[in-house]
């Protein structure tokens, strides 16, 4: 029998390990967090978990995907996997600069300008008239967005966050608009958040 705060640890480390080898996702479904931490449990057991903690903890954030629950994890999340990571089978192989916790100051002028630009992008996709957009394809694009909008005006998360969950559902948003008039718009605003990235913490997005 495991117990719950062993279950908390694992499945923590089980989203920490989806999240640095997914190149698209932040949040994942409650079935991919199962496989990944390949513990001997059901599904049910894991949403049960992961549920209570959050009545206690800031361990993990959930959010409503279209009518499926989708989960990542919360500063802390990230803090403790980082804490326990010599507990694990083996050791959580860690990304110096991916894992660097930034901040700035979300209410400067440049800040805002990007905020307001990722709502606008958000807004454009959700109401581009194009055909050939896959429908099933937009609803996820539109989704991250959304995601990314909390992301970004949180004013503090780690770079892999920042380019998983706000540079990379901009860049598909840019990919899905290539034939509209606001794909000049998008490509603009992925120039500006790597621009952002390097001037203010020296990191270059590309390379993470």
């Amino acid at each position: 029998m495991i117990r719950f705060e062993e279950a908390k640890i694992a499945l923590a480390k089980a989203i920490y390990d989806l999240l640095t080898e997914s190149p698209d996702f932040e949040w994942f479904s409650v079935s991919a967090i199962t496989k990944k931490s390949q513990l001997q449990i059901g599904s049910a057991f894991v949403s049960r978990v992961m549920t209570l903690s959050r009545e206690e903890d800031d361990i993990f954030e959930r959010f409503d995907g279209d009518g499926e629950d989708l989960w990542t994890l919360a500063k802390e999340g990230f803090e403790l996997v980082e804490s326990q990571a010599l507990l694990f089978n083996s050791v959580v192989d860690f990304v110096p600069a991916s894992d660097r916790v930034v901040r700035f100051n979300h209410n400067s002028p440049e800040a805002l300008e990007i905020s307001a630009k990722i709502a606008e992008l958000s807004e454009s996709l959700r109401g581009a008239n194009d055909p050939e957009i896959d429908e099933q394809e937009r609803s996820r694009i539109h989704s991250a967005l959304e995601v990314s909008k909390q992301i970004w005006s949180s004013g503090q998360f780690k770079l892999i966050q920042l380019k998983v969950g706000v540079l990379l559902a901009v860049e598909d948003a840019a990919l899905l608009l290539a034939k509209t008039s606001k794909h000049v718009a998008a490509a603009l605003l992925v120039d500006a958040i790597k621009a952002f990235a390097k001037n203010h913490f020296h990191a270059d997005l590309d390379s993470i």
